[in-house]
């Protein structure tokens, strides 16, 4: 095993995602420290967890500034969106692993694991026992380097953007036919298993046509380019895709952490288990 039972772990970043899996362990008396900086002396953890932005250049300077408070068996876990885990490796010494969480991480099962042919097949076994028994995640390990959940959201998203672009659909109506419809399936089927619910044979017909005619944009559109530019950067800011008014950006991180427990209670309940392999 790369670590014991009962490990000591580090927590690292400036981010929301970060504090709240703190908070997760601290409140479940996990032996836990939390840093905002990319430097620690004076202690050795079994586990690190570093939260950083998708830069290459960041997350090297993170991992690298903490990789000394390792202890000898450790490993440091990354999160990995557009970047691969490979590329991050090239860069760093110590055992590398790529996890992913969605926020409020207290209130959901998700957590993906990532690994490349470098990694130690014991670390990453240990890893995925650990969050199942211990955390309470539902993992799953992804053998490619590369986020599996970060590649689906973004063809969605660059579906929404081509047909907001060419005038199909307004954004409102863009967020209706996602929350109305797939939100109502994909918490408790995925995409594989609607398909057989459904029939396969609808699939295969629908993709058929719908191939060619999908979006391969290779940038974003120019409105929201320009919205970035503008400094339009979501409910923070107070305007996005949507407007805001003060004290939104709280009501709805409410809302958001209460929706989140309520819908993992109804995925729990209704769950199915997947056959391993």
């Amino acid at each position: 095993m790369c670590v014991n039972d009962n490990p000591r772990l580090l927590v690292a970043g400036k981010s929301a995602t970060a504090r709240d899996f703190y908070e997760q362990l601290r409140q479940e008396d996990f032996d836990a420290d939390f840093v905002e900086e990319p430097f620690i002396t004076g202690s050795r953890y079994d586990v690190i967890f570093v939260f950083t932005v998708d830069d290459l250049n960041d997350k090297c300077l993170w991992i690298n500034g903490l990789q000394n408070a390792l202890s000898a068996n450790g490993f440091i876990c990354v999160n990995v969106d557009g970047i691969s885990l490979e590329e991050i490796q090239a860069y760093v010494h110590a055992e590398l692993i790529g996890v992913n969480f969605c926020y409020p991480i207290t209130a959901s099962p998700f957590m993906e694991i990532i690994e490349t042919a470098q990694n130690k097949k014991e670390c990453v076994d240990v890893l995925f026992h650990w969050a199942k028994e211990r955390l309470n995640k539902d993992p799953y390990i992804v053998r490619g380097g590369v986020s599996v959940r970060a590649y689906m959201l973004a063809a969605m998203t660059r579906e929404a953007f081509y047909l907001v672009d060419k005038g199909y659909a307004s954004i409102e109506s863009i967020d209706r036919a996602c929350r109305n419809d797939a939100g109502y399936y994909l918490p408790f089927t995925g995409n594989y298993l609607y398909m057989d619910l459904m029939g396969t044979q609808a699939y295969a017909m629908v993709m058929k046509d719908l191939n060619p005619e999908l979006s391969n944009m290779k940038e974003v559109p120019e409105w929201f380019e320009a919205m970035i530019n503008k400094g339009e950067m979501g409910m923070e800011s107070l305007s996005g895709l949507y407007n805001y008014s003060a004290g939104d950006f709280e009501k709805w991180e409410r809302i958001v952490r209460e929706f989140s427990q309520e819908i993992n209670e109804l995925i729990i309940k209704y769950k199915k288990e997947y056959a391993e392999g």
